[in-house]
């Protein structure tokens, strides 16, 4: 029974160009829209152009009357929202359910009385012509946190 090396094998990588190509492909994973730069509100608003159909994860304010209009919203510019709405894989997500819970089952529906901050990931569409001008089709909720207001 002969011994195989590696060369044998068919490898062709030298031990260092594994362990840069393990390098690389880790960097590259943690490079990924969870450890990206996360573009304001304000921003996406002031020009959805620039990011119409774009996957972007942003954090905001979540404010709700608790019936249809829901927004993700920036403190810096408390006027201006953007909408969004779950992917089918999104919704059966147990944060999504967490977030809509947080929205609509604790304390009043709405949130006037809590505040939630949340972070949303999804592709960003801008309508100029009607309808929800900005929407975001949310893929993965994130960091979320719900403060009830004192009365």
């Amino acid at each position: 029974m002969s011994r195989l090396s590696p060369r044998g094998i068919g490898l062709r990588y030298s031990v260092p160009a594994v362990v840069m190509m393990v390098a690389v492909a880790v960097d590259g994973a943690s490079a990924s829209a969870d450890a990206s730069p996360l573009p304001a509100v304000c921003e996406i608003a002031q020009h959805p152009e620039l990011f119409d159909g774009k996957v972007v994860r942003i954090a905001g304010v979540v404010k709700s009357d608790g019936l249809e209009n829901t927004l993700i919203v920036d403190p810096a510019c408390p006027d201006t929202g953007i909408g969004f709405k779950y992917s089918e894989r999104a919704s059966k997500s147990v944060a999504a359910q967490r977030l809509d819970k947080a929205i609509y089952f604790t304390g009043t529906p709405g949130t006037k009385d809590k505040e939630i901050t949340v972070t949303l990931a999804g592709k960003f569409a801008w309508n100029s012509k009607g309808g929800p001008p900005r929407l975001i089709v949310v893929d993965k909720v994130s960091h979320l946190v719900v403060n009830l207001k004192s009365r």
